[in-house]
């Protein structure tokens, strides 16, 4: 599993980081945001997801986050 909590001012860089890692045989994505971040969720980030979309190893896309501190 590989998690990054920042999408935003990663640009170019951070979608040819992740495509590459989903391009390998048995590894598929899943996107979103987890609910803490969503008042920094924009234009950049809701194109970035698009992007994410429109490959073939993405699975999901919704609310991502586990919040074991909280009972």
């Amino acid at each position: 599993m590989v998690t990054d909590c920042g999408m935003s001012g990663e640009g170019s860089d951070a979608i040819s980081w992740w495509e590459a890692i989903i391009e390998e045989v048995g590894v598929w994505a899943a996107f979103g945001c987890h609910p803490h971040f969503a008042d920094h969720f924009g234009d950049e980030e809701e194109a970035y997801l698009q992007v994410a979309l429109m490959n073939s190893n993405t699975l999901a896309l919704g609310e991502i986050g586990l919040d074991y501190h909280k009972k």
